[in-house]
């Protein structure tokens, strides 16, 4: 589990993450996680963001090589753009019904992504608009 002091926590919007674990639980109480703020973390494998959480910035997690897996939970709202771009080892993402927005090239090379979404929901659509492969959760 990790601890707040691996997070730059300001107004509420996750601006860094500065821990060294492989496996990341955004704390809860966070509303945004701004732009860049992962972007590059080699050691990444997997994240879980909060229902608090309603915004992923542009460029979030851009460029995280080793992330294979994202939960999002129920209320988050949107997915900013190019937020995984170059996420080439992501494997899959569950994206609850809450979120109504995904921005441009959110998904950029990331080759493997299969997204998990609610059948019918704004995330469904746009993996198939997109040509990602979506499982209905």
């Amino acid at each position: 589990m990790n601890d707040k002091k691996d997070f730059v926590i300001s107004k509420k919007c996750l601006q860094e993450y500065i821990g060294t674990d492989r496996d990341v639980v955004v704390p809860e109480g966070v509303e945004k996680i701004g732009g860049s703020a992962f972007s590059y973390d080699a050691r990444l494998n997997s994240v879980s963001v909060p229902g608090s959480v309603t915004k992923l910035d542009e460029w979030t997690f851009n460029g995280c090589d080793a992330l294979k897996s994202v939960v999002l939970h129920d209320g988050t709202l949107s997915i900013g753009d190019y937020a995984f771009k170059e996420c080439i080892s992501l494997e899959e993402i569950i994206i609850p019904e809450s979120v109504k927005s995904i921005g441009v090239g959110a998904f950029m090379d990331s080759l493997s992504l299969i997204i998990h979404a609610p059948s019918g929901s704004y995330a469904e659509r746009f993996a198939k608009e997109n040509g990602i492969p979506c499982e209905a959760i």
